[in-house]
């Protein structure tokens, strides 16, 4: 397919190489609150909405290897923002979401965090830039994107996992995802340069 579509510019305008548009075709950067966050939402709070007593919502701590500190989260797909300490230093830049599928370990290195239980981060393992290998993309089963999308063919032979009202996630929704490991899981980008420090 990349032969088909050819070279790409890569120096284009910065103004050109900015989209809020996360459709097919048109996404360029993944900011996790503005394309990831609303799938999430749509498909996934409905459970994962950090309430301990629901079943897939598992408490894990996170202890800061080099300071000593440690934090106690439970899952939650939801997009507040928490209060984590990061070394000596508390921020409030992340969501809820994002620390639940990849920890702390994109802030402070996996190598200077340890997690009880162990959880299925995409940051564990090097998972990261690896969506083929990602625990979240294989619980989500996503469907078949090339040459076309089609619903009726799931990439794993287990079910796909339940959403909000039994809506399936769709393949733009798949891709996004995917795409967003595969770039990396960053929380910022371009899209969202008001409010990251470049």
């Amino acid at each position: 397919m990349a032969q088909v579509i050819g070279p790409v510019n890569l120096d284009a305008p910065r103004a050109s190489r900015i989209s809020m548009d996360f459709s097919y075709g048109k996404v360029r950067g993944v900011p996790w609150d503005k394309a990831v966050q609303p799938i999430f939402d749509a498909k996934c709070i409905s459970c994962h909405d950090g309430d301990p007593a629901k079943a897939g919502n598992r408490q894990f701590t996170i202890m800061d290897m080099t300071s000593g500190t440690q934090q106690t989260f439970t899952f939650d797909l939801r997009g507040q923002k928490l209060e984590v300490m990061v070394g000596e230093k508390m921020s409030g830049d992340y969501t809820a979401s994002y620390i639940s599928i990849f920890g702390l370990g994109e802030m402070l290195g996996e190598d200077n965090v340890m997690i009880t239980p162990p959880m299925p981060g995409d940051f564990k393992n090097g998972l990261a830039a690896n969506a083929a290998g990602s625990p979240v993309i294989q619980k989500v089963n996503p469907v078949q994107q090339f040459p076309t999308p089609d619903p009726s063919v799931h990439r794993y032979d287990t079910a796909p996992h339940p959403t909000t009202g039994n809506v399936p996630l769709t393949p733009a929704e798949y891709y996004l995802l995917g795409l967003s490991i595969d770039m990396g899981g960053q929380y910022f980008s371009r899209e969202n340069k008001e409010e990251a420090v470049y």
